[in-house]
């Protein structure tokens, strides 16, 4: 079975489909939370709150990326996709929570841009973590 492709992937925030990403990473994480009695003689644990952040590294555009300079200027939340051409996705909401924009004299403005992801996410369809406060 080959390996999935990031050819003619897309990228979506706020509806709006983002221009010149030129890398995106997604972490997932829930640490455990520990649980162990007193006395006992090993450590137990239970999944601890999932947290989930995207790093975009793009090539900068402020008329191309006005969706996240918006989230990040006034700390709303907007949905995401990202979609790869194997057809898996990954879709939430998230809040732009950082972003460092980069330049040298006469080169290619770049930026790196970090989403914090806020409540559950989807991936290929199955809702990921959700509490009993959550749709």
């Amino acid at each position: 079975m080959p390996a999935i492709s990031t050819d003619l992937s897309s990228i979506t925030f706020n509806s709006v489909q983002l221009d010149g990403i030129g890398s995106m990473s997604i972490s997932m994480s829930a640490p455990p939370l520990e649980i162990t009695q007193v006395g006992s003689a090993n450590a137990y644990f239970i999944a601890g709150m999932m947290t989930t952040s995207i790093s975009l590294d793009i090539y900068y555009s402020k008329a191309q990326h006005v969706q996240l300079t918006g989230s990040l200027l006034t700390g709303g939340t907007a949905a995401f996709s990202f979609t790869m051409e194997s057809g898996d996705a990954i879709s939430g909401t998230a809040r732009v929570v950082g972003m460092d924009v980069v330049g040298s004299n006469q080169d290619i403005m770049r930026a790196s841009v970090t989403l914090q992801v806020n409540g559950p996410i989807t991936i290929n369809g199955t809702q990921a973590y959700t509490g009993v406060n959550e749709a």
